[in-house]
């Protein structure tokens, strides 16, 4: 039951990031309603000719470059965060180690006779045993150099 609650709490943190995430996609920034409001004025110069329009359409382009380049700016200082820190292990992966540690281990080790054996010595020696077995030639040396 444990797995299913844990489960149903990621599915609500996903979701949540989704939701997220959407709303911080379509929501308007400076920089993208400031280059509506430049479109805008391109279209109404264009229809009509108007010398106060011009040094808005000049001036609001100007601010446009700026904030251009301030987000351009951002967005390399960010990616060189990451690129700095960006998969260092976290305080949350940390705290994961010892309840993986915990499940990775074995605690009970059943041998081919049906004996099971549980102290942690012994299973280390017996797996060291197993692997030793199944890896070692069954060819000798001297009957690989062909004559």
């Amino acid at each position: 039951m444990p797995e299913v609650k844990w489960l149903m709490a990621w599915k609500r943190v996903k979701q949540t990031l989704i939701c997220r995430d959407r709303e911080k996609k379509n929501r308007n920034t400076p920089l993208k309603e400031l280059q509506r409001d430049l479109l805008l004025l391109r279209k109404r110069i264009q229809t009509q000719d108007n010398e106060i329009l011009s040094e808005e359409l000049t001036r609001k382009e100007a601010e446009c470059l700026k904030k251009e380049k301030i987000e351009s700016e951002l967005q390399k200082r960010s990616r060189l965060r990451w690129m700095a820190s960006g998969d260092a292990p976290s305080r949350y992966f940390y705290a994961q180690l010892p309840a993986r540690q915990v499940r990775d281990s074995i605690k009970c080790l059943e041998l081919e006779g049906g004996h099971r054996i549980t102290d942690e010595r012994e299973i280390k020696q017996e797996v060291q045993d197993y692997y030793t077995k199944l890896y070692e030639a069954d060819i000798q040396p001297n009957q690989l150099i062909k004559k």
